[in-house]
């Protein structure tokens, strides 16, 4: 979710896959493990939002969740970017046009890179440009 999240956009449905597992496996989740893996990832604020919509917004029961996030307005940026993302432009299918509309969205979304990786935006850039050349294909569809 944080990958999607973070590069393009996210679906309602795919918070609800993250609320309906916990709601299914909660009492099987090692929850100290993976809040560790949350908190060396620079993920938790992010999860903890999910958390939260599931509570505020969808009805979850709070006593799922470990944490939510306390930062309303946070919660509340996060849930309208899914419900209606401010970045809309689309690739056409050409070169150009998706190494622009890639680096446009890219930099739009920095805010989101920074709530979901614990990595800086250079190196995120770099990493990305680096897969996207060795797969030109991500750029032309």
């Amino acid at each position: 979710n944080a990958s999607h999240f973070a590069s393009v956009d996210m679906n309602l449905c795919q918070v609800l896959d993250w609320l309906l597992f916990v709601e299914r496996h909660h009492a099987e989740i090692d929850w100290s493990w993976l809040y560790g893996v949350l908190r060396r990832e620079n993920m938790v604020r992010f999860a903890n939002s999910l958390n939260t919509i599931g509570v505020e917004y969808l009805g979850f029961d709070h006593t799922l969740f470990p944490e939510v996030e306390k930062d309303e307005a946070l919660v509340q940026r996060i849930l309208n970017e899914i419900m209606h993302p401010s970045f809309q432009h689309k690739e056409d299918g050409t070169l150009l046009n998706s190494m622009r509309i890639k680096t446009v969205r890219w930099w739009q979304n920095r805010w989101k890179h920074r709530l979901c990786y614990a990595d800086s935006l250079f190196s995120s850039f770099i990493n990305s440009l680096y897969a996207k050349i060795l797969k030109p294909s991500h750029f032309i569809h």
